[in-house]
């Protein structure tokens, strides 16, 4: 006997909601500076990496890629950690 889970749906008011709250973090200034800018580069990059299968897991069940092709299309550089690192790297100070 299969159990009905309701998986939680991302519906229009979440998403305006979210919209809402970037736009004002965003009009506030926060995202002006460098270190804010560089931590979320850096959140960003350790948050891939430490779930990359994750990521690979995802592929499969949405795309049906393979480990493999996941791995060298989408996981590894120079499309995940790569342009990360070329932004962290050339990071400009606004502030």
């Amino acid at each position: 006997m299969a159990s009905t889970m309701k998986k939680k749906v991302f519906d229009s008011e979440e998403a305006s909601a979210m919209v809402k709250d970037l736009r004002a973090t965003f009009q506030c200034g926060k995202t002006r500076s460098y270190e804010w800018r560089t931590s979320q580069l850096k959140a960003l990059l350790k948050l891939s990496e430490e779930h990359e299968q994750d990521i690979v897991a995802a592929l499969h069940s949405d795309l049906s890629k393979s480990q493999t092709e996941a791995f060298v299309q989408e996981s590894k550089d120079p499309w995940q950690s790569g342009p990360l690192r070329f932004l962290l790297s050339t990071a400009i100070r606004f502030d």
